[in-house]
């Protein structure tokens, strides 16, 4: 049971890879009539979990994508001539139904808790919105690691309840 719960944290974790960096891939915007192209290089998103059990997969991940990278590309870091940028998207508390149900093997009431007395905790929304702004910026612009949490939230580890 708990096996098969973690492959499908995993799962989640990789699709969610994925997406971002097809977000990263698919832009191709002028860069306010400079006449250069955000397109210049590849932007790679990688939105993952900084808390909680899964913190040590997080760290593992980032690395593993640089590290394959390289791999991939001989140390060159690059795709046809096209440098690849790797953007490091760590989210505090994002309430989210799908990802606090996986996590806590579908007790709805578990993944309630998290966000208990949270007043406005962070939504998929908001984190899709930082990974298209940081996906956007024109190509003299490099953004390396955005942490995002919300107000109550001062570190994982410390996080403001109202009661």
């Amino acid at each position: 049971m708990q096996a098969r719960h973690w492959r499908g944290v995993a799962a989640f974790a990789a699709v969610t890879t994925l997406l971002a960096a097809f977000a990263g891939g698919a832009q191709a915007r002028t860069d306010g009539g400079s006449g250069a192209t955000a397109a210049a290089s590849y932007k790679v998103g990688i939105v993952y979990s900084r808390t909680g059990l899964l913190a040590a997969y997080g760290a593992e991940y980032i690395q593993g994508l640089r590290y394959g990278l390289a791999y991939a590309t001989k140390g060159t870091m690059k795709v046809n001539g096209r440098p690849i940028r790797v953007i490091d998207v760590s989210p505090g508390m994002v309430r989210t139904d799908e990802f606090a149900l996986t996590r806590f093997g579908g007790d709805a009431d578990k993944a309630a808790a998290v966000y208990e007395g949270v007043a406005e905790p962070l939504v998929a929304d908001d984190i899709a919105d930082i990974v298209t702004f940081a996906v956007t910026r024109p190509h003299h612009v490099n953004i390396d690691r955005l942490v995002i949490r919300p107000l109550a939230q001062a570190a994982q580890h410390k996080v403001h309840r109202v009661t």
